[in-house]
Formats: C-alpha cells, sequence, structure tokens
C-alpha cells in the first residue's frame, strides 16, 4: 500500500516579493480606481436629481425676481406698505390695505402708467380703489393667496341660469366643486405667492 505525503509549498523570499508588488502596484490601485467610479457615478445621479429639482422650484426665469422674492423689506406690515409680487420675469406693485396680523393681510394691485421712454421701465404706480383686494396668509416661510368660499355662495342662484353656470366656473378656476362646496360650510384653497413686502414695483420685460 502506497502511502502519500503532501508538502506544503513554502513561498520563497522572491515569490512573496512579487505577489507584494503586485499588490501594491495593481491591486491596490485598481480598488481604489474602482470605488472611485462609483462614487462619482453615485454623486453625478445625486446631483442632476437636485438640479432637475431645483430648476422646477426655484431657478427659473429672471434671477433677480428670484433672488428677490420671499423677502421682508420692511421692519413690519402695516396699511399702506408696498408688496411686490414676482412672476417668471415681471413684476406687480400692490398696496396693503389692511392687516389682520402679520401673517394675514389684505392687498390691492396698483394701476401702472409709462412715464419714461417708451420700451422703459419707469412707471408710475395709481391706486384704484376698484381694484379687487386679495387675502394673503403666511403658512410657515411663505405667502399664499387665499380663497375663502362660504356655502352661502350658491344660496338663491337657479341652478341652468347664466349666473349658476358662471359661479360654478368660477369655483372651478379656484379649484373647488359644487359638491364639495355643498358638502361644507366653508372651503379654502391656497396657492403659493412668490412676493415682497416693503417695496411696490412693476417690472415689464419686453422681451416676450
Amino acid at each position: 500500500m502506497a502511502i502519500f505525503s503532501i508538502t506544503p509549498i513554502v513561498p520563497t523570499d522572491n515569490l512573496t516579493n512579487h505577489i507584494r508588488e503586485w499588490f501594491i502596484t495593481t491591486a491596490i490601485p485598481f480598488f481604489y480606481l474602482w470605488v472611485d467610479k462609483r462614487i462619482i457615478m453615485w454623486y453625478n445621479s445625486v446631483r442632476k436629481e437636485r438640479e432637475v429639482l431645483d430648476m422646477s422650484k426655484v431657478w427659473y426665469g429672471s434671477i433677480n425676481n428670484r433672488l428677490e422674492e420671499n423677502k421682508m423689506f420692511c421692519k413690519e406690515i402695516e396699511v399702506g406698505t408696498g408688496m411686490t409680487e414676482y412672476d417668471w420675469s415681471d413684476r406687480h406693485a400692490y398696496e396693503v390695505v389692511e392687516v389682520k396680523d402679520q401673517k394675514h393681510v389684505y392687498v390691492r394691485e396698483y394701476d401702472h402708467k409709462l412715464r419714461g421712454e417708451a420700451y422703459s421701465n419707469d412707471w408710475e404706480l395709481i391706486p384704484n380703489e376698484k381694484k379687487p383686494i386679495k387675502y394673503l396668509t403666511k403658512r410657515g416661510n411663505y405667502w399664499y393667496w387665499t380663497t375663502v368660499v362660504d356655502k352661502s355662495i350658491l344660496e338663491g342662484i337657479e341652478e341652468g341660469t347664466d349666473k349658476w353656470l358662471n359661479t360654478v366656473l368660477w369655483l372651478a378656476q379656484h379649484n373647488i366643486s359644487k359638491d364639495e362646496l355643498m358638502n361644507k360650510k366653508q372651503v379654502t384653497r391656497y396657492n403659493k405667492a412668490n412676493v415682497s413686502f416693503g417695496v411696490a414695483e412693476y417690472y415689464y420685460d419686453y422681451s416676450f
């Protein structure tokens, strides 16, 4: 009966040095390169997602408008305080006509008349009491156009008449259904307003 024995191979110093050199010059750099690529891929994907969110929610239209909206250019809001609404690149001027508190105010838009040269933005702001009064509510750090509709708006209106149709269309414009209003005593809707208080400025972008 033959007896076999296994003799372990003990690496020589020369082989050990080759393995060590391979790890230092090839394996370790390759590993770091592999990790770096995956970190960069992850970072780029996160950055693209943030850029999409930022462009859709913040950076659109005029950069000046985005920088100046949602600011307080006065210590507190009072009757007569100016307010500017910032659109894509235009601006609309308002005056505060009533203050319930520093989070609930009523404003009315100014009329405007060009007093400078053609295609300039030198405007005269003219109060107009016939303009509708709008209600603003501050929720958190932002202001919202606030529409409060009472159920009584539908009372006494005969269904199918022009007045009934106009009322239903007005409700639809404010995302309020007739059935919802009939089932509740009052319905409130909020739409975000990009405004700043303490300055009333009208600006028209002639490039559009």
